[in-house]
């Protein structure tokens, strides 16, 4: 009998498919595939941390009485996984015509972001062409 849990973690949350944990009888040279859903709450790389644990239990397995080896009865596995935004990249473009003439000369501007812009995925580039006319 196998016991699987998925590390806690504030970059994410992990819901597995069936109940609150996976238990399931394994037998040997056996594999089993079991699927979580993922919430993610960060951008970026995140580590994602699973628990396979060989447990008691007085419930056959196949007709067979359940044992638990003394060595590896727990397997642990840490993958990293890279969470992008999704959604639409919107670029927006703002070009200024600037004519000093002796003195230094300054631009302001404000930068609105949408109301569901996601946490993180805001960027901002300044670019600045000069030419000098004598």
């Amino acid at each position: 009998m196998i016991k699987v849990t998925a590390d806690p973690s504030s970059d994410f949350t992990l819901t597995p498919l069936s109940g609150d944990q996976y238990t399931s009888c394994l037998c040997g040279s056996e594999r089993k595939t079991l699927s979580w859903t993922m919430t993610p709450t960060a951008l970026g790389v995140v580590n994602v941390t699973v628990t396979a644990e060989a447990i008691t239990s007085h419930i056959s397995c196949d007709n067979e009485i359940v044992s638990v080896p003394e060595r590896g009865r727990i397997d642990v596995v840490t993958r990293p996984l890279i969470v992008k935004a999704e959604g639409i990249e919107m670029t927006k473009t703002h070009n200024w015509l600037l004519c000093p003439k002796e003195y230094a000369l300054t631009e302001e501007t404000e930068i609105h972001l949408p109301e569901n812009v996601i946490s993180g995925s805001a960027h901002a580039t300044v670019s600045v062409l000069g030419k000098f006319i004598y």
